[in-house]
Formats: structure tokens, C-alpha cells, sequence
């Protein structure tokens, strides 16, 4: 099956919370095939149980639309820029075929995310090179060249390279993020901060959409950030109805 979007996320919810408008927008467009890959079931962080949090996550990937989803089953801090990992990642760029991939942002204060984005960038430029083989089922996969790579914003603020409009999805990503309440239900908390901690968190995430939004003057925005430099259509902007595109 090939995709034209793959997401790298270290655990369920990054992905939701950091680009879920966006999820919603790109699985609104014909023929746009997306898929996420979590690499932890971030167990570290909740008391719930396997199958409250296979709910939370079902809950959330009908919310978006989210159609294809797997869960590599690493435990957190098992993240990291060995060569295992590099085959892992690289076998499933190749499997997925994607155009686009997106990561988490390698300055991210999370470790599993701030690795796996280095990891990803290293998998993404050998996933290209017939010279490094992976295998699936003993069948030797072929080489695949990802056009763009893409880096999201889980935690930090990093100075973004472009802000995606994401004013008619914002609702959703909201509520896909509110699937997801075990993330903020921390171990050490009575059940009064939980709340608090959870509904403060829902106001950060609200506003943060906000001041990105207002850097495009739009209603809501998600920042992402790459490390070439983006080309811009000046001509299929003045022409478009659509506003802005990038190449």
C-alpha cells in the first residue's frame, strides 16, 4: 500500500496534539493516504490499563478519520540511534512509500521524541540508498526517496519554518487530543490537580493554535519546521484561490 503521508510519533497522542488539525485537513483531500506510526504505547505516564488506552486510541482515530495506525511496542526511554531502530524505521519508509514524512522536532524536551526525530532524519536519507537493506519476510524491499521531511512540535517552541491553516479542523484536534485523557491523568496526582492539569493543558494547547494562527492571520495555525529551504509558487499563489502553496 502506498501512502502519501507517514507520521513518526514516539507515543499515542503526540501526533493528535502537535498536528491533529492538520491530520484532519490532509485525510479531507481525495486520494490523500496517511498513516501513523507510534513507537511506545507511553506507559509511563498513565495508570490505565491496555485496553482503556486501545479505546482512547480508537476514539481518537475515528475523531480524525484516521484509518491506518500501528504501534511498533517499544517502551519509553527504549528510543534511541541504534542500528535497530534505523532498519525498523527505514523498513517501514519503504513499506509505506510515502511522499511526505513528518517526526517530531530532534529539540523536542520529551527524549524518546527529540530521538526518534534524529532517527528518523538518518532512516529517511538511507531508505533512499540501495546500498542499505532491510527485509520483509525475507524479501528485500526497495529503495524509497521521500520528497519532503517535516518536523512537528510536541512541547518545545522552536522557530517554525511554516504555520498550516487549521482553523475548520481545530475543533477536531481537540477533541481527538481530549480522547487521549490518560495522558493527563499523572501517577503522583491527586484526583483535583489531574483535573486541573488536564484543563490547563486543553487552555495551552487552545491558545498555542491561537498565536500561530495570528502569524498567518488565520483563526488557528500548527507550526512545523524544516531543514531545507521551501520553494515558493509565486505564480500558483496569485493564480489560486487557495492561498499559498509550497513545492
Amino acid at each position: 500500500m502506498k501512502n502519501n503521508v507517514l507520521i513518526f510519533a514516539s507515543k499515542p497522542g503526540d501526533a493528535e496534539i502537535a498536528m491533529g488539525g492538520t491530520i484532519a485537513k490532509l485525510l479531507s483531500v481525495n486520494n490523500c493516504a496517511l498513516t501513523i506510526i507510534d513507537l511506545t504505547d507511553g506507559g509511563l505516564n498513565s495508570k490505565k490499563t491496555v485496553e482503556e488506552k486501545q479505546f482512547e486510541i480508537s476514539e481518537a482515530n475515528k475523531i480524525l478519520g484516521i484509518k491506518n495506525r500501528e504501534n511498533v511496542g517499544l517502551r519509553e526511554r527504549e528510543i534511541n540511534q541504534g542500528r535497530e531502530l534505523t532498519k525498523l524505521l527505514v523498513s517501514k519508509i519503504r513499506e509505506n512509500q510515502p511522499e511526505i514524512v513528518f517526526a517530531p522536532f530532534a529539540g523536542e524536551i520529551d527524549i524518546d521524541s527529540a530521538e526518534l526525530g534524529r532517527a528518523v532524519a538518518t532512516a529517511v536519507r538511507l531508505a533512499a540508498e540501495d546500498e542499505f537493506t532491510t527485509f520483509v519476510d525475507d524479501n528485500l524491499q526497495d529503495a524509497h526517496l521521500v520528497q519532503k521531511l517535516f518536523y512537528f512540535f510536541v512541547e518545545s517552541n522552536g522557530e517554525p519554518s511554516f504555520i498550516i491553516d487549521v482553523s475548520e479542523s481545530f475543533d477536531l484536534k481537540m477533541d481527538a487530543v481530549k480522547a487521549y485523557i490518560s495522558k493527563f491523568t499523572k501517577i503522583d496526582k491527586p484526583e483535583a490537580r489531574k483535573e486541573n492539569s488536564a484543563k490547563n493543558f486543553f487552555e495551552y494547547l487552545e491558545s498555542k493554535g491561537k498565536v500561530f494562527g495570528y502569524g498567518i492571520n488565520k483563526n488557528f495555525g500548527e507550526p512545523f519546521y524544516a531543514t531545507e529551504k521551501l520553494e515558493f509558487d509565486i505564480v500558483g499563489y496569485l493564480q489560486s484561490n487557495e492561498g499559498i502553496g509550497w513545492k
